[in-house]
């Protein structure tokens, strides 16, 4: 016996639904969320998802994957609209004597980001859902000290605040452990045993460039490939790594003076 057209259409919306536990709305939960992800899931209020149809750039986050999402899209932002801009604002995170330029260090360009992250995500309102808050320097002593968690919080009148977290890790191009510091320092001691937070971010600051200071000590350590092969790279290490347990995404941002 044949099905009519609305049994077949039934059948085919229960089975898509019933897909990897995708939530309504075509939102599926974040690798490893299992059911612990479908019970802090909310639904949309009506309010958003207008906001969402008249302003480009807004996001709803549910999860750890899309709080992670807006952060790349927002350093993105940082570096095409800020730093390589049609007004550069490079220049800020280096030092200039004469005609010798030096950058200023990791601590400067972190607190230039966690500045930027605070502007574009809370100033501009683009996380819809939720509050999210920037803090810097977690931790007990050096090697243990996060250099930025994000939280996007969601209040509700009628229940305690419901959070999801990203921990960032930015390192100078100059860096001694560039290479290993993703997956010994932010998967392997921030997240590793971290029940409350299982997504983080590796953030390179590129400051490769011809005007700085070949006398430099940084200098001399900064890998000498280009930009496109150390996004390649770390792109590449970030999905292997989140193949493995915790979720882990890498952005290099270009700082180089032009």
């Amino acid at each position: 016996m044949e099905c009519s057209d609305r049994e077949r259409e039934e059948t085919r919306a229960t089975h898509t639904a019933g897909r990897a536990g995708e939530r309504p709305g075509g939102i599926a939960p974040a690798d490893g969320e299992g059911r612990a992800g479908r019970r802090t899931w909310f639904p949309p209020e009506p309010e958003h998802v207008l906001d969402l149809a008249a302003r480009p750039g807004a996001r709803l986050v549910q999860n750890g994957d899309q709080l992670l999402t807006v952060l790349v899209e927002s350093l993105e932002r940082l570096e095409k609209e800020k730093l390589q801009g049609e007004t550069p604002m490079a220049p800020a995170l280096w030092n200039q004597a004469g005609k010798s330029y030096t950058p200023k260090g990791e601590d400067w360009f972190t607190d230039y980001v966690k500045q930027h992250l605070g502007e574009d995500l809370r100033g501009r309102g683009l996380v819809l859902n939720r509050e999210v808050v920037i803090r810097a320097g977690e931790g007990e002593g050096r090697g243990e000290r996060t250099d930025l968690r994000v939280d996007a919080l969601l209040i509700s009148e009628s229940e305690a605040p419901e959070s999801v977290t990203v921990i960032v890790e930015a390192k100078g191009c100059w860096n001694d452990e560039l290479d290993t510091a993703m997956e010994e320092q932010l998967a392997g001691r921030y997240l590793a045993n971290n029940a409350s937070c299982r997504h983080g971010l590796y953030l390179v600051g590129w400051f490769n460039c011809g005007q700085w200071d070949k006398e430099d000590w940084r200098w001399r350590r900064a890998p000498k490939y280009g930009l496109d092969e150390a996004r390649e790279r770390f792109e590449e290490q970030a999905r292997v790594l989140s193949e493995k347990g915790p979720r882990v995404r890498a952005v290099v941002v270009n700082a180089a003076l032009r």
